[in-house]
């Protein structure tokens, strides 16, 4: 049987809890006089109780948080223990035998798109009218030598470097870093040019959708060259087969012939 007998008490505070130390703890007859503790004594009974309380506190706010805690802190990414991982935006690996929905589908998934073309085929037109197809609430950025393109999304931002007029450091590695950051919903690439090659290149692997360029191309096989050894102008360290078929597995082709005054897509790789 214990018996705690208090005469003096100093109240210590621990968020949520007030503990007490003890003049004098007595074991056994309740009818015997309490043996007086010396201060020392005293002091050591109330830390250690201190403690005891403390560490009980501590204990049982832990359970607490732990009950009341998710299971992982990356669900809201939806990563969760035992559980397959999610696939965003996925894109389809077998492309539909009709010329119309092949082009369609890679509007849709967001594939990069290469618009290829002789001069005067109509690839800037045919650019702007892909661009009516777009979401009208994407940020779309744009990167011309020349203003050529027409956005009719609201939020859009173009930018210009001219192939002959440029005064400053401003160049397309700067503005690879800049366009990245701005995040943007759809890339626009101009016409390709071994000045801009490599940078669009790289631009196209950041992982954004909705990245569309055009070039200077006789047929959808020969464009995917044609891109590969501009490249290699600038960055000669690449494989060109390599490079071509890892082109080949991200970029789809949109071919533009003419006769005369008819214009029409002839190809859709």
């Amino acid at each position: 049987q214990n018996q705690f007998k208090g005469r003096s008490t100093v109240n210590t505070t621990i968020p949520g809890k007030a503990y007490s130390n003890f003049d004098s703890v007595s074991f056994g007859d309740n009818n015997k006089k309490p043996k007086k503790k010396s201060l020392f004594k005293r002091i050591q009974l109330a830390i250690a109780s201190l403690l005891l309380a403390f560490n009980t506190g501590c204990t049982t706010n832990a359970k607490t948080q732990a009950a009341n805690q998710p299971e992982t802190s990356f669900e809201q990414y939806h990563l969760e223990r035992g559980k397959k991982l999610l696939v965003v935006n996925p894109r389809k690996s077998e492309r539909p035998d009709d010329p119309y929905e092949r082009l369609m589908s890679a509007i849709n998934d967001g594939s990069p798109i290469l618009i290829s073309g002789a001069t005067a085929t109509g690839k800037t037109t045919f650019l702007n009218h892909m661009l009516t197809l777009i979401d009208k609430n994407s940020r779309v950025i744009t990167v011309e030598d020349a203003r050529e393109i027409s956005v009719p999304q609201p939020n859009h931002v173009h930018f210009i470097l001219s192939r002959t007029e440029q005064t400053n450091d401003f160049n397309y590695a700067r503005l690879l870093d800049l366009v990245v950051r701005m995040t943007p919903d759809v890339i626009i690439g101009g016409e390709i040019s071994t000045d801009n090659a490599s940078a669009l290149w790289e631009m196209l692997g950041t992982g954004h959708d909705h990245f569309y360029t055009t070039i200077h191309a006789e047929n959808a096989e020969t464009a995917y060259s044609a891109f590969a050894d501009r490249i290699l102008h600038t960055q000669p360290a690449y494989n060109r087969a390599e490079l071509i078929a890892e082109m080949k597995k991200k970029i789809r082709v949109v071919q533009l012939s003419r006769d005369g005054a008819l214009r029409a897509v002839t190809e859709v790789l």
